[in-house]
């Protein structure tokens, strides 16, 4: 039998039209006007600081998401340390220092639920199949409190460079980078032999 491919859900009637033009020229016009995310990396820096260091960039701490001011962030509701800031355009944050020195990470909320779902302990051993450029694997490292392993492959050697230079920047000195499958981690292997977590995520 042939194999059929998935498709993504087909957009809703009453968005088809004004979004068509943008289609045919391989535009979104939904894009800018979503939020833009920015985690607190608790290994290096906690909430308190965090927000006195974005105050002295200019920007303040709201309540909600109803607050009008373009210099304002506010927290997720779902995820722990997870900062939300107003659109692009009206936030610059890839510019904050923060982010220069590994102290917050710039990664979307999607990106932040594979390691909440999956939650390692401290003191974990853990597989990151697919783990270059890092942000999930750094956010194993921060929610294991930098205690346990994280063995972080990726079969690409100028990504797996890139992993073992973010990890190094982020702080987290738990994460083994290897330039490698993660499907040569043999169970039997004295070394993958007290795995306890695996982290999977190919679409990265």
């Amino acid at each position: 039998h042939g194999q059929t491919s998935r498709r993504p859900p087909a957009l809703r009637c009453e968005e088809a039209p004004t979004l068509r033009p943008c289609l045919m020229q391989g535009e979104d016009t939904r894009l800018p006007g979503l939020p833009r995310y920015v985690r607190i990396n608790t290994l290096k820096l906690g909430a308190k600081a965090a927000d006195r260091a974005l105050l002295e960039s200019g920007y303040r701490r709201a309540a909600d998401a109803a607050d009008a001011g373009k210099r304002s962030y506010h927290c997720d509701e779902d995820v722990p340390d997870l900062l939300v800031f107003k659109p692009k355009g009206k936030s610059d944050i890839s510019r904050l220092p923060l982010v220069a020195t590994g102290e917050v990470v710039v990664q979307q909320k999607a990106s932040c639920f594979p390691a909440l779902a999956l939650a390692p302990p401290p003191g974990a051993v853990v597989i990151d199949g697919c783990a270059a450029p890092g942000n999930k694997t750094s956010h194993l490292a921060m929610l294991m409190e930098n205690r346990g392993r994280v063995l972080a492959f990726d079969m690409n050697e100028r990504r797996c460079a890139l992993l073992r230079e973010r990890m190094a920047l982020k702080g987290a000195s738990i994460v083994s980078a290897r330039h490698a499958s993660f499907l040569s981690a043999a169970p039997a292997d004295p070394e993958y032999a007290g795995v306890t977590h695996v982290l999977l995520d190919p679409s990265c």
